[in-house]
Formats: structure tokens, C-alpha cells, sequence
């Protein structure tokens, strides 16, 4: 019984000291052994879809020390890059349209490269940009065509052309998608904007819409003309006849040099004047003129002379 007990002491010691003498050799595996057996499992580029816009970084997996230095070599098109040896590669380097790619390796005294390489990304292409747009001409009136006026930039060089969405008291104008705005959409009062986007031939980029815009007063038009014919005691009746697109009513005046006696009706714009031919030669220069209510006018220049 004695003898039993001291054979399982015996055995019980042996694997004891077994199992402390291997814990000896991992943890010595650990320490002394790891960094010359780092490597590299895998290594990719982010962002995965790059623009031209973008800066890209080589994301590495290590195997064994993950403290381990890593040396990088960026490629375009297969070829390597000139200077472009570090974790990230700015977008200088790169244009649309390229294959990029990078190789990593683990640097160590002595040490082969044995560079991974990572899966090519394409550079894709980057939106354009409206960075204003505006709407003239300025002050916009009820009888004035509206045109919107866009600038904007694109990354990559491409020529940006725009869609136009034109809003009148904050409703789309339907059918509307040009830079011009007919001024039957719109009438005194009413408040306008425009909002462009981009497109550079790939690519739609974001909106950008105007400051709003108050559609103002139009002034009148005088669209008739004056009797080119004048006779010694006939009485010269001028009509003046004018177009308000605000539908205002009109005042009719005269002003200048007018001939003794003509006169004009402030209502219905009609001149008349009992014809009287001087016998020395005389010249009339005067002016007809159709104002709204708020003031706006259109003048018609007239001028009378005899010859004797």
C-alpha cells in the first residue's frame, strides 16, 4: 500500500514538471520568436469605391506580432507610384478612371519583402457641384423673361451642363426645365426661384436653388403713334393708346414745349389741338406720357415743326 502511494506521488510530480516545462517553451516561443515570424495575412484599400476626391489607406492583416513595422508600395495601373510609400495616398496621385492598388510587407532586419498585394480599386467619378445659382435680370418685372444663371465645378474636369426647376409661389412651373422663364408664369407679386442641377455626363450632382425673387411692377407701353399729317384749322386728335401688363389704370399728361392750346385727357389719352400754322418756321418738342399707379411711366417723344 505504501509502495502504491509513492508510484502515484511519482507520476503525479513527473506531470507536473512536463507540463511547466512546456509552458516555459511557449511562453519563450512568445517572446523571443514572434516578430521574425510576423506576416502578412491580407491587405485591401478603403474606401472600397474611391472617387477622385478621395484619399485612400492601406488596411493590413498581420499574423504574429500586430506591433510589427509594415512597408507599403502604391500602384497605378500596375505601375509603381514614385514616392508613395506610406499608409496613405492622397488624391494628387490618382485621376478617374485608374486602377489602384498597394503592396505590403513586413520590414525586418535581414528579411525578404515578400510584399502582399492588395486587389485593385477603380476610381470613380465624382459628382460636380453648383456653387451658386441666380436669377436676372434684376429688378425681375411681370413682363420681363426670367433667366437663371449657374455656376458650378467639377472634380474631374468634365463639362457641367444643368436641369433647370423653376417654382413660382413655391409651386413647380410644370414642363419648365430651361434656364429661361416665360413672364406668363408669373405676374406682379408673385415670388420666384430656380434651383439647378448638375450633371457632368455620369453623374447627377446635388441641387442648389436661388435666393427668391419678387416679381415687381411693369411699367406701361405706349403702342400707338401720332397723326404724320397736319392741315391749317383742322384739329389734330392723337389717341394715345398704351399696354399695362398688371392690368393698372392709366394717366395720360404732356409735357415740353407743346403747341398754344393742345390739350390731353387724362383718362382716355385723347390730344387734341385746333391746328394753327404759324408763318415763320416753329418746332414743337414735346412729350406724351402713360403712367401706372405706382408711378412707372412710358414716354413718347413727338415732335411738330411747319416749313414754311
Amino acid at each position: 500500500m505504501f509502495r502504491q502511494a509513492m508510484v502515484l506521488l511519482m507520476v503525479i510530480g513527473l506531470f507536473a514538471c512536463s507540463q511547466q516545462s512546456g509552458d516555459l517553451q511557449e511562453s519563450a516561443e512568445s517572446s523571443s520568436g514572434y516578430v521574425g515570424t510576423a506576416r502578412i495575412r491580407s491587405v485591401w484599400i478603403e474606401p472600397a469605391n474611391p472617387t477622385s476626391f478621395t484619399d485612400l489607406k492601406a488596411e493590413a492583416f498581420l499574423r504574429g506580432n500586430p506591433e510589427a513595422r509594415v512597408g507599403y508600395q502604391w500602384l497605378k495601373n500596375g505601375e509603381p507610384i514614385p514616392g508613395a510609400i506610406r499608409q496613405t495616398l492622397i488624391k494628387q496621385h490618382f485621376h478617374l478612371g485608374d486602377l489602384i492598388s498597394v503592396q505590403a510587407w513586413v520590414v525586418q532586419a535581414g528579411g525578404d519583402r515578400d510584399p502582399v498585394t492588395s486587389d485593385a480599386v477603380l476610381i470613380g467619378n465624382t459628382a460636380p457641384v453648383v456653387e451658386w445659382v441666380a436669377i436676372g435680370p434684376a429688378p425681375a418685372t411681370s413682363s420681363t423673361e426670367l433667366k437663371a444663371v449657374a455656376k458650378g465645378k467639377d472634380l474631374d474636369g468634365s463639362d457641367v451642363i444643368y436641369n433647370y426647376r423653376w417654382m413660382v409661389n413655391g409651386e413647380p412651373v410644370a414642363g419648365e426645365e430651361g434656364p429661361s422663364l416665360a413672364s406668363s408664369h408669373f405676374r406682379r407679386g408673385d415670388k420666384v426661384q430656380v434651383t439647378a442641377i448638375p450633371f457632368d455626363g455620369t453623374d447627377w450632382g446635388e441641387p442648389n436653388t436661388s435666393v427668391m425673387v419678387t416679381i415687381q411692377n411693369s411699367p406701361p407701353k405706349i403702342v400707338s403713334s401720332p397723326p404724320k399729317q397736319l392741315e391749317e384749322g383742322a384739329t389734330y386728335r392723337y389717341e394715345i393708346k398704351a399696354e399695362d401688363v398688371d392690368g393698372d389704370t392709366l394717366r395720360f399728361s404732356l409735357e415740353g414745349t407743346t403747341p398754344e392750346g393742345m390739350t390731353v385727357d387724362s383718362t382716355t389719352g385723347v390730344v387734341e389741338w385746333q391746328v394753327a400754322i404759324p408763318e415763320t418756321p416753329v418746332k414743337y418738342e414735346y412729350k406724351v406720357i402713360a403712367a401706372d399707379a405706382e408711378g412707372a411711366k412710358s414716354i413718347q417723344t413727338i415732335t411738330l415743326k411747319n416749313a414754311p
